[in-house]
């Protein structure tokens, strides 16, 4: 799936108050069992992504698959009485162990209720747009054109001696061969299972009949889309590196559209599934110099993560001491910066002297806590 695509239909579905998303509370309560320290630290964070004020990407497959423990995947979501649970990891689709691991350890009782919603964005600008993103983060520097000879050698490299299924991590070209992964997932999930929704038209003209056809397959009526995409500071598309992404692709997309064909003839995919179309190629400009985009400045509350995560992480024992069981956490941002400013404690002070410190301020902070 795309990563604003996953947005759109997150907030679609979580605005019903009938389908939630992984509890962060939880996710944190399984990563301090399972002692893994490492996920916090990396890039994506283990128990997931918070823009909206809740986790709709746990990533937690990226790291159970890591160290052996997808069997908590459960663990990560609240127990409740009614309404359905809810995962939006963009980058599940194209991870090869991903859903022989989900079968593994979904119960059997209720893997015939599983649904998968693929959305597919045509693979060029899927990966332009995620390029955008990292060097938003600070994650690439390179400029695009640069960036995708670097993605076709690597694949070229990698793929003449490994299986698509053994591509682990797979590269970010290798996240736009739909044919692949869904076949892949068809190996451990029904084609019944699997919607594939066209995200140049679910989201527009067809987004009618996309709300139809997610109420149907899923049971739960999708509120109004919301299409966003907060990068502000994109970078042209040049032209060169377009055409040559868009011959790399060309065979993986028609494999995409005879799978597509032949599953609606056959009767094999969902039955809410609406005809899929084709992927438009992107637009692109001929007069793009060979620079990198400026990164968009981070905001306060990146700012505050960045300050938080590293002190938090390595403090843990201490939070857990000071503020009663480990109210606050890296993954709640502003609660941690809260910490930070009232306690004045200032990152690089280790838990003795935050123990200290604390003490000699003499009061307990009142930390209010987003709710996940």
């Amino acid at each position: 799936m795309h990563k604003a695509g996953t947005t759109t239909l997150a907030e679609a579905f979580f605005g019903t108050g009938r389908v939630h998303t992984a509890s962060g509370a939880c996710c944190r309560a399984v990563q301090r069992t399972r002692n893994l320290t490492v996920a916090a630290k990396s890039t994506p964070p283990m128990c997931g992504a918070r823009e909206l004020g809740w986790p709709k990407e746990s990533h937690f497959f990226d790291w159970c698959l890591e160290h052996g423990r997808c069997e908590d995947y459960p663990l990560v979501f609240r127990s409740r009485p009614a309404g359905s649970n809810m995962e939006a990891t963009p980058r599940m689709l194209s991870q090869p162990r991903a859903a022989e691991a989900l079968a593994a350890v979904m119960p059997p009782s209720i893997r015939p209720a599983a649904r998968f919603i693929i959305l597919l964005r045509e693979p060029t600008s899927r990966l332009f747009s995620w390029y955008n993103h990292q060097v938003r983060a600070g994650w690439v520097r390179s400029p695009f054109a640069t960036y995708a000879d670097n993605q076709l050698h690597e694949w070229r490299m990698r793929s003449t001696r490994t299986a698509f299924a053994a591509l682990d991590p797979m590269p970010d070209i290798g996240r736009g061969l739909y044919a692949q992964s869904v076949l892949h997932w068809r190996r451990f999930w029904m084609r019944k299972a699997l919607l594939l929704l066209n995200y140049h038209t679910a989201f527009s003209e067809m987004a009618a009949v996309s709300r139809a056809a997610l109420e149907q397959f899923t049971g739960v009526r999708p509120g109004l889309f919301k299409r966003e995409n907060s990068f502000r500071a994109k970078s042209s598309l040049p032209c060169a590196a377009r055409d040559q992404l868009l011959r790399f692709y060309s065979p993986h997309n028609e494999d995409l559209y005879r799978m597509v064909r032949q599953d609606a003839f056959d009767g094999s995919s969902p039955e809410a599934e609406p005809p899929f179309g084709t992927l438009p190629p992107p637009a692109c400009s001929e007069f793009v110099t060979n620079s990198t985009p400026t990164p968009t400045p981070p905001t306060q509350r990146q700012q505050n993560q960045q300050q938080c995560r590293p002190f938090c992480d390595s403090h843990s024992a201490a939070w857990r001491t000071l503020w009663g069981g480990g109210k606050c956490s890296w993954s709640t941002c502003e609660g941690c910066a809260h910490c930070l400013r009232e306690t004045k404690v200032r990152p690089g002070l280790g838990p003795r002297r935050v123990a200290n410190h604390v003490a000699s301020v003499g009061t307990r902070v009142s930390v209010q806590m987003t709710k996940s």
